[in-house]
């Protein structure tokens, strides 16, 4: 799972997001201008929905910095590695 929020600490679902089936390239169309921070987190499909909000059950990442969303220009590309808790 990986998402776009409004805050460097998430409150509540994202704002922009998707599920990814496997490793490889991601694209978010539609976004908004606007400032934004990404976040991606490891989940399957046998564990509680519950664990997917637990730090030390899933690995997981964020962007350090803000993702700035401007009318016409073009975001650089991310890149995203998750990490263990």
């Amino acid at each position: 799972m990986i998402g776009l929020f409004a805050k460097p600490i998430p409150e509540g679902p994202p704002l922009y997001g998707t599920l990814l089936p496997s490793l490889g390239d991601f694209c978010f169309t539609g976004i908004q201008p606007g400032i934004y921070y990404l976040m991606a987190t490891s989940v399957s499909w046998e564990m509680p929905s519950t664990d997917i909000l637990l730090p030390y059950r899933t690995l997981r990442t964020r962007t350090r910095e803000p993702i700035i969303v401007e009318t016409n220009l073009a975001v650089p590309h991310q890149q995203v590695t998750l990490y263990s808790p």
